[in-house]
């Protein structure tokens, strides 16, 4: 990995701290961008990559099992998995609105389970609440770490989801506070986050320096700057520091960690599902124009093997 940093910051969904793990650029995971799939979204310029959008519709776990289907049978069980999943006014079309709500569910399905696991864990004496206390009490019986920097973290991000301030999270406010990034009401604590890792100094803002050691550092074994970090240079100027005092404020932070709507992956591909899908240009997918297309919603083993 000479061309690229060791660090990247990346928020554990299980031991809510940020984890330093060595790999690749870490901005391109400081960035809450998360994608459908950890497939390539493309294979080219111009080309979709069938197995993102396999797992993007169903879920990487389901995708796997359509591709031990012959292509009959995939298209029985997809006609099937689309009329009790998707198709939620059994009309017998899938409209854009249904095919966006399932898409976004898919997406965030980790996040769900992973709360329930917790919640359940966290709830097995009868309670149908987790205060700080007893999700502390979790963690310690579970051997994760609780100093000081996680105690005021926790404390931090737990008053933040408490939306009615009664001391205790429902099973909403519990996902708000273990994924703070998914729910637009917690990403000021998701940027105190990141100001508190970055931000050396503790002036309550990143100057470039912050921004770039933070990227990647000279060592004794590679002293040459990557080619990247030359664009990292010249974006904090012309892209980050929107204000152009020098630094990254608050909001300047957030816009850059957190994406806009202009990079909504699953708006991206419900119009890619749509332009493949909808031959009638209806704005709606029939059933019978998905089963014609069933190989862009699914695999099978022809779609795999190529013995079609």
């Amino acid at each position: 990995f000479a061309n690229y940093c060791m660090m990247k910051l990346t928020i554990s969904a299980i031991f809510l701290t940020f984890v330093v793990i060595t790999t690749c650029k870490p901005h391109s995971k400081r960035v809450l961008d998360k994608d459908l799939s950890e497939e390539d979204h493309h294979l080219g310029e111009d080309s979709h990559n069938p197995e993102y959008d396999h797992e993007a519709f169903l879920g990487k776990k389901e995708s796997k099992e359509f591709d031990k289907l012959s292509p009959e049978e995939s298209k029985e069980k997809l006609e099937k998995f689309v009329k009790e999943k998707i198709d939620t006014d059994k009309n017998l079309a899938v409209t854009r609105d249904e095919l966006k709500k399932w898409i976004k569910f898919q997406s965030s399905k980790y996040f769900l389970d992973d709360r329930d696991n917790q919640w359940n864990n966290i709830t097995k004496d009868g309670t149908s609440f987790v205060t700080l206390e007893s999700y502390r009490k979790h963690q310690q019986e579970s051997g994760r770490d609780q100093d000081e920097t996680t105690i005021k973290r926790d404390k931090r991000r737990f008053e933040h989801a408490d939306a009615n301030k009664d001391g205790k999270l429902d099973k909403e406010e519990f996902l708000n506070f273990l994924y703070p990034e998914e729910a637009a009401h917690m990403h000021t604590v998701v940027v105190q986050e990141t100001m508190d890792y970055m931000d050396k100094d503790k002036d309550g803002k990143l100057s470039k320096e912050e921004y770039l050691n933070d990227m990647w550092t000279p060592t004794e074994q590679d002293k040459k700057e990557p080619d990247w970090f030359q664009t990292e240079k010249e974006e904090f100027d012309t892209k980050r520091d929107i204000n152009k005092d020098g630094f990254l404020d608050h909001n300047e932070v957030l816009k850059w960690i957190i994406p806009s709507d202009d990079n909504d992956h699953t708006e991206e591909e419900v119009k890619h599902l749509m332009s493949e899908a909808d031959e009638n240009k209806d704005g709606k997918l029939s059933m019978e124009e998905i089963l014609n297309k069933h190989d862009v919603f699914a695999g099978s083993q022809a779609t795999n093997f190529g013995d079609a």
